[in-house]
């Protein structure tokens, strides 16, 4: 079906223009299929909206991905910085493609309003609601996922989307999250593999190795990574540019994306338990480069709060809720457990 053509409808609260695409897809894939994981505040408002509708309507709800809520967020800017209410679904498309996503249909709804000095997710989500194509999209049962934003424009009206997605099933030896976009990286993110020898992989939809590549790095080099996946417990980075483009690699200290690839919250927050040793807790930017650094040693076994746990430049960390090292992130390892 093609986007259908924006139109007009008076409210009395605001004036608003809608429209909506969607677009099946028909794909043979070796990526890993894309399981749900936390997304972002404005996807959620969003998605928490349309799935009153969906649980009403006895339909399961959809999920958020940080991948679906960073294309919302890219689509609702495009919007807003040129005035003009328009879909854009080979974007969408080659950012899911670029991420190695595996899907089987995809649609998309947008929305101009104006008149009103605050955002609000439920008008908005009426909006699309009372139109017919828009309430297909929302209601469709197969979209297990979708993401979502909206924008401020120069001209005083907010730009509104929500990209829905039929995501393939998970298996039980290859479940997958995705990376984790942040403003800075659009749309890859910004790896290293430090010197030495890696290997790279091709994966079936099951977690299979169907081929495999090594690559010797004579010195520390820069490449990009469009995903990141969890097979059979070990955390792989889809590579997209360099010698190992299109390969997965095992995420470690030495093959690793820039920042925070995956974040934990604790709530409440976990217990953890420090050996007696010394110890540096670390704050780091969204690049992955340490702002901040406090070590201490402790003469004797001890505990704190941790808010989180996160892999950050390839390796794990906890996030200090109290004590020495409040604020700061301290390696998970033998000496530093969850208690």
């Amino acid at each position: 079906m093609h986007p259908a053509t924006p139109y007009k409808t008076p409210i009395p609260v605001a004036r608003a223009r809608l429209a909506a695409g969607v677009v099946a897809l028909t794909l043979l894939l070796t990526a890993i299929a894309a399981a749900p994981v936390a997304a972002t505040t404005r996807g959620d408002g969003l998605r928490d909206a349309a799935n009153a509708h969906r649980v009403v309507g006895g339909l399961d709800p959809v999920v958020g991905t940080h991948l679906l809520d960073d294309i919302a967020d890219a689509r609702a800017a495009q919007m807003a910085n040129a005035n003009k209410l328009d879909h854009d679904l080979a974007y969408v498309g080659q950012r899911l493609d670029r991420a190695g996503v595996c899907r089987s249909l995809v649609g998309e709804i947008i929305a101009w309003e104006s008149g009103n000095s605050h955002y609000s997710y439920d008008r908005t989500m009426n909006l699309w609601w009372d139109s017919p194509g828009h309430h297909a999209i929302i209601m469709t049962a197969a979209y297990n996922a979708a993401g979502g934003s909206w924008a401020a424009a120069s001209d005083g009206g907010h730009y509104s989307v929500m990209v829905f997605v039929e995501l393939c099933a998970t298996t039980s030896t290859a479940t997958s999250t995705l990376l984790q976009p942040s403003q800075q990286y659009a749309p890859d993110r910004s790896m290293v593999f430090r010197k030495g020898t890696q290997t790279g992989y091709k994966l079936s939809s099951t977690g299979a190795v169907l081929r495999s590549k090594d690559v010797t790095f004579d010195a520390r080099t820069r490449a990009t990574s469009a995903g990141r996946a969890t097979v059979k417990r070990h955390a792989y980075l889809k590579v997209s540019s360099g010698p190992l483009s299109g390969f997965w690699v095992r995420e470690s200290g030495h093959a690793y994306v820039r920042g925070m690839t995956a974040k934990r919250t604790f709530r409440p927050a976990r217990r953890i338990s420090f050996a007696a040793g010394t110890y540096t807790g670390l704050t780091f930017d969204s690049h992955g480069r340490v702002t901040g650094k406090q070590t201490a040693t402790l003469a004797a076994a001890s505990g704190a709060s941790a808010s989180a746990r996160a892999i950050i430049n390839g390796r794990p960390y906890f996030k200090v809720k109290d004590g020495i090292w409040a604020g700061y992130w301290i390696r998970d390892s033998k000496l530093v457990d969850l208690a």
